[in-house]
């Protein structure tokens, strides 16, 4: 009888154990104490329905539930989603920073990166004109976009015959190139080969040897162009994939400056 009253009472404790807090406060509270367990899945379990879609009344637990969803994401080696939650924070508090003292230096790492990669957005926002307390409830923050936006490595430039127009999406322009250099690289070895056949004396080495050098400079000659053109296709190829990606002006608030919608700079991979 003892045993039947004792296991029915641990299954009726159970549901109320696993049971999801009923407001953003406990959930909160039920996450740091998951937390300090290390139960790093709990805390994902718990917070990720109040944080998507966001259902945060007050601005301080919503940074500090995005913090500690951020990091836990981290310590579960999810780390592009510990950085978008990382993201969102710094969108509703730009001067936010981890302590040093709680959260890994590795994470901090993160967190700093992502930081730097949002610096315009977050100037935007700091440069916002504050709102006066007028008793009422204060108007939602503007809605950012947030997006992962790819460009073209500046770096690309410098490889030869012509590979940074093949893959820039100028081909006739990589023919050109690779069939400069390396055709005047083949007439140097040809001139080189040819000359050294020929004994120290013959009237016709030093013809070979001019063309030799001839050949060389304009091999030479061609690379920098290429690479003088490749950077040209580089900037042009950034600043059209930079103004695809721009907010448009269709559907912006009627006298909402663009101020009011920052973005982040390329190549963080963060989407919401």
């Amino acid at each position: 009888m003892r045993a039947t009253v004792l296991a029915w009472m641990l299954v009726a404790a159970e549901p109320s154990a696993e049971a999801q807090p009923n407001s953003p406060e406990a959930a909160l509270e039920y996450a740091r104490n998951a937390f300090e367990y290390r139960d790093f899945e709990k805390v994902v379990d718990v917070l990720w329905p109040w944080l998507h879609p966001p259902r945060f009344v007050d601005p301080e637990r919503a940074v500090a539930a995005r913090e500690l969803l951020g990091v836990a994401l981290h310590l579960l080696g999810r780390v592009d989603d510990g950085k978008e939650e990382f993201a969102a924070l710094l969108l509703r508090d730009p001067d936010h920073e981890l302590d040093p003292f709680v959260v890994p230096p590795d994470i901090i790492q993160s967190f700093q990166d992502v930081q730097e990669r949002m610096e315009p957005a977050l100037r935007a926002l700091r440069d916002r004109e504050p709102v006066e307390p007028s008793g009422q409830d204060p108007a939602p923050p503007p809605r950012v976009r947030v997006e992962w936006v790819e460009v073209p490595d500046p770096a690309v430039a410098f490889l030869p015959f012509g590979a940074p127009q093949f893959i820039l999406d100028a081909p006739e322009w990589g023919v050109l190139w690779l069939l400069l250099q390396t055709g005047s690289i083949g007439l140097n070895v040809g001139a080189y080969a040819a000359g050294d056949a020929l004994q120290p004396g013959a009237a016709d080495r030093p013809v070979w040897l001019g063309v030799q050098y001839g050949a060389l400079g304009a091999a030479v000659l061609s690379y920098v162009a290429s690479i003088v053109q490749a950077n040209g296709l580089v900037l042009r190829r950034r600043t059209e994939i930079l103004q695809r990606s721009a907010p448009s002006e269709r559907g912006r608030p009627a006298g909402a400056s663009r101020e009011r919608f920052p973005r982040l700079p390329p190549g963080l991979g963060l989407r919401f």
